[in-house]
């Protein structure tokens, strides 16, 4: 399957907008705003149809850390032992 046709998830559509923004920001104050939807859209339209841009975001958006260790969630480590982090003593 083409990463194109695969639909982005959640973390992957805010990034996406995210960097449109971004790339969208120096010129809000020197273009109209019919240009700038213009603009937008095209931009929008390239990142998502294009295989570059589309891995691009696909590997900007961190994977979820799972805290948890089987059944137990790992949590704070430092709050269950508090020598952890420490050094030992002489």
């Amino acid at each position: 399957m083409h990463i194109t046709t695969i639909p982005l998830t959640a973390e992957e559509e805010a990034r996406l907008q995210e960097e449109i923004e971004l790339a969208l920001e120096p010129y809000r104050k020197i273009t109209p705003p019919q240009l700038l939807a213009t603009m937008r859209e095209r931009l929008e339209e390239a990142l998502r149809t294009h295989p570059v841009p589309r891995e691009l975001i696909h590997v900007m958006v961190k994977p979820k850390v799972v805290d948890t260790s089987g059944d137990v969630p790992r949590g704070d480590t430092k709050a269950q032992d508090p020598m952890i982090g420490t050094k030992p003593s002489e």
